[in-house]
């Protein structure tokens, strides 16, 4: 389910769009089960500050809990500040139980999109590829839980 999301997410930032307020809140069910993203009233497109510089957005923007760290202290941050907020969605969407007690995957990535400095964050494709495996093998040795997933 979170896939479907992922994919809508990654596809934004292709197109160098920001949602600049992941949160909960902001993802529903449609009628298929599929999530979808909501409320892009925070929404930028990225912009560059020069050929040396990567595609940037000023200004705080989002939910204090779901915020990246660099929205609030940085002058400029980038897209992968979607990649943080999408990471804290995930452990609010976990059913209560510490990293080591989800699957072994999930646990990685939550890791990987954690990361203070944005740039060594994984680009939203790459969360993508890694929910896609979970979703296909499950991401889990076999006497871990079989899902540790709902929403609140």
């Amino acid at each position: 389910m979170l896939t479907d999301e992922n994919i809508r997410l990654s596809y934004l930032h292709s197109e160098k769009i920001a949602h600049r307020d992941v949160k909960t809140d902001n993802l529903t069910l449609d009628k298929k089960e599929r999530v979808t993203l909501i409320d892009f009233g925070l929404s930028s497109e990225f912009f560059s500050l020069g050929l040396d510089y990567p595609p940037m957005m000023v200004g705080t923007a989002g939910t204090i809990g779901y915020m990246a760290p660099e929205v609030l202290s940085d002058p400029a941050y980038d897209h992968k500040c979607d990649v943080f907020s999408f990471g804290i969605c995930l452990w609010e969407i976990i059913e209560g139980l510490i990293p080591k007690s989800c699957p072994t995957a999930l646990s990685d990535i939550m890791k990987k999109r954690g990361d203070v400095k944005p740039q060594n964050r994984p680009e939203m494709k790459e969360v993508v590829h890694m929910l896609e495996v979970i979703q296909t093998t499950k991401g889990r040795h076999q006497h871990e839980p079989l899902s540790c997933f709902r929403f609140a």
